[in-house]
């Protein structure tokens, strides 16, 4: 609720609590850092830490590349849309409903 007799509106007073909060919370940084960095001294944990990161990160490239083919190919089909359109021969709604229709259903199985 706004007091009636300060001139501040909440929203700074709001401000104002953030920063203060997000400034108790650095001042704990210090210590967090120093033990986590004890936790990862160990070797057990270097170890599983590189496992899980070697394996991520060979599930992301994968996904990347699926996903590059996938642009490449709208991006291949973007054009040649593009030239029909530009060379006037657009195509009814219906046919492009049923191409639609077509590739969801192909991509389904």
């Amino acid at each position: 609720m706004t007091d009636t007799k300060t001139k501040i509106p909440n929203p700074l007073y709001a401000a104002a609590g953030a920063g203060e909060l997000a400034y108790q919370q650095l001042r704990k940084l210090p210590a967090k850092v120093a033990e986590l960095r004890d936790r990862a001294s160990s070797s057990e944990f270097d170890g599983r830490v590189r496992e899980v990161a070697q394996r991520n990160l060979a599930a992301v490239r994968s996904r990347a590349q699926v996903a590059q083919e996938k642009a490449a190919a709208l991006y291949t089909d973007l054009v040649a849309r593009g030239e029909q359109v530009v060379r006037g021969g657009a195509r009814t709604s219906k046919d492009a409903v049923a191409e639609i229709e077509a590739t969801a259903a192909h991509d389904a199985e």
